[in-house]
């Protein structure tokens, strides 16, 4: 469940209105239309305000309930299935297994702890009258602030986020330009550790479910391992729920890391790719983004997003670190249809870098000549 953007909560408002303008024009007066408007708004707005209510007030419950999942995983590997793995192979396949398993943890922990307490990034208060607004930008009436590109206000948070992916209430956050990196680390990591597990648990799950439902087509061997299995407590409730939850999280989880993997090799959010969408409008007309001075290749875009560029190694995925992504989620390039290239940057990331500070914005003058058009729309590509 993700909150809409601002635009499209109003875009929804204008619609809903706009509908009963229309269906009630050939049988209401005009008196009673404007009531029938009005109330309408009254209870889209009031929707909104409960979803978003509830969304907040949903992560005060899933952060908690996320770590007892987890520690409740970890408990039934530490009880159950490291002995048995420890009983079924070699010491040094036991010995892969705990390196391999403390390393998941490991990366699962940090990951999580870091997209819940990493700021996703917020622009800086900018009044309209104060500065002057550049391709791309646009007002953000909420916060009385210029909106930079790729910007959006979160109607949970109350504020702008820089590159705003969505609200999740999992981690009780914005996932946005800062925090992006650890929120797709931790759905990769976990979505690994639900496989392993599962993998580990799927035949004491099937020798249990046998046991208990086809116990007349064992076999005499089959008997005595599952009462060996039994006696030694591997194949108790434990092993079912770890199966059951695995497995459950896992396809679940898989088809959402699926999603992501899709958007960022497109160099997209999923804001962006919900507003810029239509069914009747080819792949190639969707804007495409990346940082700044950079090549558009689905590689560049992957190594920007998990801020491996700059010199920085793959250990720094394998391994928990804590760098930030390149650039300042304000200055971004677009490619137009006809080849030509240009940057938009907002007011803020322009004075800064004149001033000797910020990413760099590219020539103010050739962006604005070769740039006609918002950044989605469809006759450019955000690369």
């Amino acid at each position: 469940m993700e909150p809409l953007p601002v635009e499209d909560l109003k875009a929804l408002d204008a619609f809903m209105a706009a509908e009963v303008e229309h269906n009630c024009r050939p049988c209401c007066s005009s008196r009673t239309r404007h009531g029938m408007v009005t109330c309408v708004r009254f209870l889209v707005h009031t929707f909104i305000w409960v979803a978003d209510n509830l969304m907040y007030m949903l992560g005060w419950v899933f952060v908690p309930l996320a770590w007892v999942l987890i520690g409740s995983i970890v408990i039934a590997w530490y009880k159950v299935l490291a002995p048995y793995i420890q009983q079924e192979t070699s010491s040094l396949g036991f010995a892969a297994h705990v390196v391999f398993t403390h390393w998941l943890l490991i990366n699962i922990i940090f990951n999580y702890l870091m997209v819940t307490i990493t700021s996703p990034g917020y622009p800086p208060k900018m009044r309209l009258n104060d500065i002057m607004l550049q391709p791309g930008e646009s007002f953000c009436k909420k916060c009385d602030s210029v909106k930079p590109v790729r910007t959006h206000h979160c109607s949970v948070c109350k504020r702008c986020v820089l590159k705003m992916d969505h609200h999740c209430p999992w981690v009780h956050n914005c996932i946005g330009f800062r925090n992006h990196r650890y929120f797709f680390l931790f759905m990769a990591y976990l979505w690994v550790g639900c496989v392993y597990v599962g993998a580990v648990c799927a035949p004491l799950f099937l020798l249990r479910y046998r046991w208990r439902f086809h116990y007349d087509t064992l076999t005499n061997a089959d008997k005595i391992e599952i009462r060996r299995l039994l006696l030694a407590g591997y194949l108790g409730p434990v092993v079912t729920f770890a199966f059951v939850l695995t497995v459950a999280v896992g396809i679940a989880l898989g088809l959402l890391l699926f999603w992501h993997v899709y958007l960022v090799s497109r160099g997209e959010t999923t804001i962006e790719y919900y507003a810029t969408f239509k069914p009747d409008q080819a792949k190639k007309d969707r804007p495409v983004y990346s940082a700044p001075q950079q090549r558009h290749t689905i590689g560049q875009r992957w190594r920007l997003f998990l801020g491996i560029d700059g010199g920085r190694s793959i250990w720094g995925v394998l391994l928990p670190s804590t760098f930030r992504p390149s650039g300042d989620g304000m200055t971004w390039t677009v490619a137009s249809s006809d080849g030509g290239t240009g940057t938009l940057a907002s007011s803020s990331s322009s004075s800064s870098s004149s001033s000797g500070g910020g990413a760099p914005t590219g020539d103010r003058s050739s962006t604005s000549s070769s740039l006609s058009a918002p950044p989605l729309a469809r006759s450019h590509q955000w690369v």
